[in-house]
């Protein structure tokens, strides 16, 4: 390690990185533009805390972390965490130390900027991933060894193939029983724009309103937000492409108090039916966990990448 240098990243080490970042995170493929608008664009980007590791001018690794300099909506900028969003060490190299010299480098850096907490990825809105996919095992062990805890719970991402979707007739059968009882399913307008981003924020908070206001600001909520009222007042949503493609779903929410009545599974079969009548026949999320899982599988999606979710605590 004597000739090897930690040092912050700069421009000049970008080829470098996208190369050891595709040859080692194979299962996170990324492109330059791609890093630059969602890495180094990040109002929380630093420099100082995203470390490369070299040996003269050939870089051996790097580990890209984050601390909050902008507050994130009602979140604020959670003074006492911190996050490792990802790293990488060349194959040739590993097992020498350099991965560990990295994260305890950042460690330090963390610690000395007033965090008690490190989580691993899920930092919000600009994730790579949730967690570390179950297909690193290296990378599993290695923050294990270190001090990092798992979560239990099942985390994932899921998928569904459009082409073969129906709106089954025991869908039918349950939106009818559903509007007999007062309910009633609706492609979002105009007018419901303030209600809806109030209740977007209420019941889940600043980043799922966010996600509201985007769709709605683009001029597109027809096409993308199916919403459910009782008594005309809005108990749930559906939303997609809140990234910008077409694709993706979610998220979707139904109010606390008219949760276990099906309201979630019509509006889920809603959007399914409008994505295909929009050609899009396949759709997808980044993240769900636990009991919500099952309620996907019912609908047809099925696991396309499984995750662990973790984090340490500093004494």
């Amino acid at each position: 390690m004597n000739d090897i240098s930690i040092k912050p990243f700069n421009y000049s080490d970008l080829e470098g990185i996208m190369t050891l970042w595709n040859d080692e995170l194979i299962h996170d493929a990324i492109s330059k533009e791609r890093f630059i608008d969602e890495i180094i664009t990040d109002p929380n980007f630093d420099p100082n805390l995203f470390l490369v590791a070299a040996k003269n001018e050939l870089l051996l690794g790097f580990v890209y972390g984050v601390k909050r300099k902008v507050p994130y909506l009602t979140r604020g900028l959670e003074e006492t965490r911190s996050w490792i969003m990802c790293m990488a060490v060349d194959k040739m190299y590993q097992n020498q130390g350099i991965g560990t010299a990295l994260v305890k480098t950042l460690e330090k850096k963390f610690v000395s900027m007033g965090s008690t907490q490190t989580t691993l990825c899920a930092y919000s809105p600009q994730y790579l991933t949730p967690g570390i996919d179950i297909r690193y095992q290296k990378a599993l062990s290695f923050f294990e060894n270190r001090g990092y805890i798992y979560s239990d719970q099942r985390t994932v991402s899921m998928a569904r193939n459009l082409f073969d979707y129906t709106f089954e007739a025991q869908h039918t059968i349950k939106r009818e029983a559903l509007e007999h009882e007062g309910y009633e399913f609706l492609n979002y307008t105009e007018s419901d724009a303030t209600e809806l981003i109030q209740f977007a924020s209420e019941n889940f908070g600043g980043g799922w309103s966010q996600n509201v206001t985007s769709i709605i600001k683009q001029g597109i909520g027809s096409k993308a937000i199916v919403i459910a009222k009782e008594n005309n007042q809005i108990v749930g949503f559906c939303v997609r492409k809140i990234d910008g493609m077409d694709s993706r779903f979610g998220p979707i929410g139904v109010a606390e108090s008219q949760r276990g009545k099906g309201l979630g599974g019509i509006l889920l079969q809603l959007m399914l039916d409008m994505m295909k009548k929009n050609k899009i026949y396949y759709t997808y999320f980044l993240w769900t966990s636990g009991s919500n899982i099952m309620f996907y599988e019912k609908h047809g999606f099925e696991v396309y990448r499984e995750y662990r979710l973790g984090g340490k605590d500093y004494e």
